[in-house]
């Protein structure tokens, strides 16, 4: 039930809003002032109209909740929405800097500035991007992109120093086929072992080495 959460709303929101969806922020903005507005003013008259002191004091406690959250609402749109602007203005940096070097300059990207990159080439590709964030430069799936109703898993593998080996693909394959969704792409500023590349033929997956990525940069190549 995790969509339930408020915290799930406003990460969509962020990136509805690094993928220059203004008009969803503003909608939401509105609807959920109005709703929270309409909220106070229902709880204040039905506080006004109990007589239990117990439940007065709770009708009081609620309806100053929700005084506060008609006013916090907006804000925290505001500034997932600026969130979202800042991570879509990060990746097309990382993005537009690349485009004018050679492979060298991974070695220059954070591993942050790294899926930053790999988020906006999706975009610009006509993806649907979900970028999941992390809190550690190695594990998990790092963007979750879409594009024509089918949903895939994407790994990104800041590596130059070793090659990436049959067991990150076999472990991101293992996700794909227990999430049931369409496919996924590993993607690395380096090199795949033979291994790796082996096991990723006639599967839903696509390997992606450092020299590949480049040509992406340079719309040579399709995604």
């Amino acid at each position: 039930m995790s969509w339930l959460k408020p915290t799930t709303w406003l990460a969509a929101l962020c990136r509805q809003v690094a993928a220059q969806r203004f008009w969803l922020a503003l909608v939401l903005a509105v609807f959920g002032t109005v709703m929270l507005h309409g909220l106070w003013l229902w709880l204040e008259a039905l506080t006004a109209a109990q007589t239990h002191v117990l439940s007065r004091g709770l009708g009081i406690a609620a309806t100053w909740v929700a005084f506060v959250l008609q006013f916090a609402w907006p804000v925290l749109i505001l500034l997932f929405g600026l969130l979202g602007m800042w991570q879509r203005w990060r990746g097309d940096s990382v993005f537009r800097r690349m485009q004018r070097q050679s492979s060298k300059g991974f070695d220059q990207l954070t591993w942050q500035d790294f899926e930053a990159l790999v988020a906006e080439l999706f975009r610009r590709h006509g993806f649907e991007v979900e970028a999941q964030g992390g809190d550690h430069a190695d594990g998990g799936i790092d963007v979750i992109v879409k594009r024509d109703d089918c949903t895939y898993l994407v790994q990104c593998k800041h590596w130059q120093a070793q090659r990436v080996g049959v067991k990150v693909v076999r472990e991101l394959y293992g996700v794909i086929a227990a999430e049931g969704v369409d496919g996924g792409y590993v993607i690395t500023s380096g090199h795949f072992t033979p291994d790796a590349v082996d096991f990723a033929q006639g599967i839903a997956m696509q390997l992606i080495n450092g020299r590949q990525l480049m040509a992406l940069l340079a719309d040579e190549l399709e995604l």
